[in-house]
């Protein structure tokens, strides 16, 4: 029983490793002039937005939640309607800032579902995303539809 409560965490503990390395190649890869300028920080019990106070106003995105072979149904509807003018349609509701949920399995080699084109959707949606001037949150998730 032991091994395999360690198992698990390892196991565990290897995929958190491996999505804070996904997270941090895809920010180290989506760079855009907005995106270097933008600073987001916390001071005592307030969020700021480049030094001023900013409440999120933000929205969940699942149009790249995972490689388009893997996904159908709603999911694969949402992958249909991802694009500027959904971003724009965003931006008309209020919103400042979006969550991307994102395939642990699309993005990571060993996976089978591992699809390069697929990491190169998701920085190519978070870099649009970023030139419309949205803050961004890239969830990696391990569950279905990934």
């Amino acid at each position: 029983m032991r091994l395999t409560r360690y198992s698990a965490r390892l196991v565990a503990a290897s995929r958190l490793a491996f999505s804070m390395v996904v997270c941090a190649l895809l920010l180290a890869v989506i760079d855009t002039a907005d995106a270097a300028s933008e600073k987001i920080t916390v001071l005592n019990s307030r969020i700021l937005r480049n030094g001023i106070p900013w409440v999120p106003k933000g929205v969940v995105i699942v149009g790249l939640v995972a490689p388009a072979a893997q996904i159908s149904g709603a999911y694969a509807d949402a992958r249909k309607q991802f694009g500027a003018a959904e971003l724009k349609s965003v931006a008309d509701y209020g919103a400042d800032l979006i969550r991307f949920q994102v395939s642990q399995g699309g993005a990571d080699p060993k996976s089978p579902i591992y699809s390069a084109a697929y990491v190169q959707e998701v920085v190519r949606g978070v870099q649009l995303a970023r030139s419309h001037g949205f803050v961004v949150i890239v969830s990696i998730q391990s569950g279905k539809p990934s």
